[in-house]
């Protein structure tokens, strides 16, 4: 009888194998079709489906990665499919001109070559994996209570979806306001309910929280929003048009394929409005970076306790608005992978080393200072857990894990240490010819040179500034409120990582109940040693942060901190549960959920909104943020009009700011800001000059620090020049 069960299961696994091939072959065949006969909607779904999860999820079958959680297995295939999409596209992109052909990213290259890549993987795949090479839709099935609790969160994303159209075309922000306050409200109710929540549902839920706030940036306006991203756009737009990847501006920005090439080739699949690809892509691959946190966490703390380590991760400015970096959101995320690889205990040594080399690449193909700052990370948790080790070692400790600091095998080693580092010197030398190198030294040299301004708190970076509390007094209540709520939540990460350190120095197995309250924080005991050390280090990198200013001067403080948050979450979480022995355990998650929740609504600008402050561009259509960043139609229709009716290198004028629009929308990168004219009231030479949206409507001009001044101080400059443009939100003047 069992022989003949046996003979079943086996024929029933086989003939799943041979229909997931064949799935996969229709699907590839499908998306090929949709392409080249470019079918609305149906080409972008399935394009988006064939880049961004089918290379990565026949990667992990290649290697033979099984026994994952659906969780695990989806973030891997998203971050997989990622690097393979940017390296396969920087192969062709360097074998094909070779060939004589000049455009290896057009579509007909694109989509050929990688079609019959996947097909190639498909089958190396299936002969891999064996019975294991199936769709295992059982493993996400879903309970009736199951459903019941996903109910809400899935409308989640509609009504980000809906909210924001509503705000765009009549600037009424209702529905947004109902999504983030129902978002924090669903939050405490799954606290209240956590002991009858299944934890199947918390990576769901997780995602349709993350979707539905990335989308409101990227939804917001018809154009990009934000600062660099208009010279990452222009460097997409290049890229696509000529049909190739390479050095344009001979900077830093030309190492990062992640806006470049990276974007190439998603239009080359799907065909779909160039800024809303731009605007959108970012944020959706960037959605599964909590679920990386939730995943690191659930090591450590139960599934509840990593769901609001997570959701900790999403309430963060910098994920909220992580439209404003797309190249740091690629790096963020590739780096959460490669944490995430090294520290999972149901991977290879073999696996671990070879997905690490993979996400390290794509960290360091993606932005230089992400880059730059995991090696940082990585060196120095390696040298501490060197001296560490060495130490127990010295006192004669056989049994290490006894004291809690050893592990039964090192987790980050030197060679990985070493293979990182070469990779990023290979990368950066032959891609930017030392530029990288020149400005990473430059970097350090006036940071540590910034250390002697700290006590005077002298060219402190405006994110510094603000984190220190400088001038607080005077500023707005919901400011005040986010300033002491700020530092509740790095005070809870450093009493978590101090008390955790303390735990693993001292608490012997077999004497922790002899220490007062040691139940109540035995939990800390599970963090592996070189996991606490890489919380020091990422915690060190922030304190330097503060002691040379000259760091957040150079690279934004809230993209060091999203970065540090990926490994300092679960700690944030601990920092709370500590506090527990002062309150009835059960009711722990109070005092996480106190800080927790006015943080979330702070960044999302909730907080503001409630104090009539016009603070988030996703809720205003005025205020500081929309000012700066909201590009109009008008300006789009300005900025074209003189890259089709000027000379290529023409002299034009443009407040700060103003010239990013013409870079982005007009692929203009010779306009110049004239700082003496707006700053100084000095006359301005010969050229043009562009009146943005603000210039023209509210007639005001922003200079360098941020300061408008009134268009009416320059009325005698206007007055010696004609008007030869205007569509009601934007001049050109000659």
């Amino acid at each position: 009888m069992t022989v003949v069960v046996n003979e079943q299961e086996e024929e029933r696994n086989e003939k799943q194998h041979i229909n997931t091939l064949l799935l996969i072959v229709v699907f590839i065949v499908t998306t090929v079709i949709a392409a080249f006969a470019d079918i609305p909607v149906l080409r972008q779904i399935l394009g988006f489906i064939f880049l961004t999860f089918l290379p990565g999820w026949l990667i992990v079958h290649i290697l033979k990665i099984n026994n994952l959680s659906p969780s695990v297995k989806l973030v891997l295939s998203v971050g997989l499919s990622v690097a393979f999409v940017m390296f396969f596209g920087l192969l062709i992109n360097t074998l094909y001109p070779l060939l004589g052909y000049s455009r290896p990213l057009d579509t007909l290259s694109v989509v050929s070559s990688f079609s019959v890549a996947l097909l190639f993987m498909a089958a190396i795949a299936s002969l891999r994996s064996g019975s294991e090479f199936s769709l295992n839709l059982e493993s996400v099935k879903l309970t009736t209570k199951e459903k019941a609790y996903l109910l809400l969160p899935a409308f989640f994303p509609f009504m980000s979806i809906l909210g924001m159209h509503v705000m765009n075309a009549t600037d009424n922000n209702a529905m947004l306001m109902v999504l983030l306050f129902m978002i924090p409200a669903y939050v405490v109710f799954l606290a209240i309910r956590r002991n009858d929540v299944p934890e199947k549902i918390y990576p769901p839920i997780i995602l349709c929280i993350a979707v539905a706030l990335v989308l409101l940036l990227g939804l917001r306006s018809n154009h990009i929003v934000g600062a660099d991203i208009h010279t990452e756009y222009y460097l997409f737009q290049q890229t696509f048009h000529n049909g190739r990847w390479q050095t344009i501006l001979n900077s830093t920005l030309d190492t990062c394929l992640s806006i470049s090439l990276l974007p190439a080739i998603y239009q080359s699949f799907l065909n779909m409005n160039p800024e809303y690809l731009f605007k959108i892509l970012y944020p959706l691959l960037f959605s599964i970076s909590p679920l990386i946190v939730y995943i690191l966490s659930r090591k450590y703390i139960s599934s509840f306790y990593s769901f609001l380590a997570s959701f900790f991760f999403i309430s963060q400015y910098r994920f909220l608005y992580v439209g404003y970096g797309p190249r740091t959101a690629l790096a963020i995320l590739f780096f959460a992978l490669s944490v995430m690889v090294l520290f999972h205990n149901k991977l290879g040594t073999l696996q671990k080393n070879i997905l690490f080399t993979i996400f390290g690449a794509g960290c360091i193909a993606s932005h230089y200072s992400t880059a730059w700052i995991s090696f940082f990370v990585l060196l120095f948790t390696w040298l501490g857990s060197i001296i560490v080790y060495g130490i127990v070692r010295r006192r004669g400790r056989k049994n290490t894990n006894k004291s809690g600091l050893g592990n039964s095998h090192v987790v980050i080693s030197g060679r990985l240490v070493l293979v990182f580092f070469a990779m990023l010197f290979l990368w950066h030398t032959q891609v930017a010819g030392g530029v990288v190198f020149k400005t990473v030294t430059r970097f350090i040299q006036n940071s540590i040179k910034s250390f002697y301004d700290f006590l005077a708190l002298a060219k402190v970076a405006p994110g510094v500034e603000i984190a220190l509390g400088v001038g607080i007094a005077e500023r707005e209540i919901p400011v005040v409120i986010e300033f002491i709520f700020s530092w509740l939540t790095i005070a809870c990460i450093a009493l978590g990582v101090l008390t955790t350190l303390i735990v693993k120095i001292h608490f012997r197995a077999s004497s922790a109940n002899e220490i007062k309250g040691a139940n109540s924080i035995a939990f800390l005991r599970k963090f592996d040693a070189e996991y606490l050390i890489a919380a020091l280090v990422c915690s060190a990198i922030l304190a330097a942060g503060m002691v040379m200013p000259y760091v957040f001067q150079g690279y934004d403080m809230q993209r060091t901190y999203i970065q540090m948050v990926v490994i300092l979450a679960p700690f944030f979480v601990a920092g709370g549960l500590i506090l527990v022995p002062f309150a009835r355990k059960r009711w722990g998650y109070v005092a996480i959920l106190v800080v927790l929740i006015p943080c979330f609504m702070c960044n999302t600008g909730t907080m503001y909104q409630i104090f009539g402050v016009p603070q988030a561009i996703t809720l205003n259509s005025e205020g500081q943020q929309y000012n700066v960043m909201f590009v109009h139609d008008q300006e789009t229709s300005a900025a074209k009009w003189f890259s089709e009716n000027t000379a290529e290198g023409a002299r034009i004028y443009a407040d700060w700011y103003g010239g990013s629009r013409l870079v982005s929308q007009g692929k203009i990168r010779s306009s110049v800001y004239p700082g003496a004219f707006i700053e100084e009231g000095k006359p301005l030479g010969d050229g043009y000059i562009y009146l943005r949206y603000c210039g023209v409507v509210d007639g005001k001009l922003m200079d360098r620090n941020y300061e408008w001044h009134d268009i009416a101080e320059f009325r005698e400059e206007f007055a010696r020049r004609n008007l030869i443009y205007t569509n009601g939100g934007s001049e050109i003047w000659k």
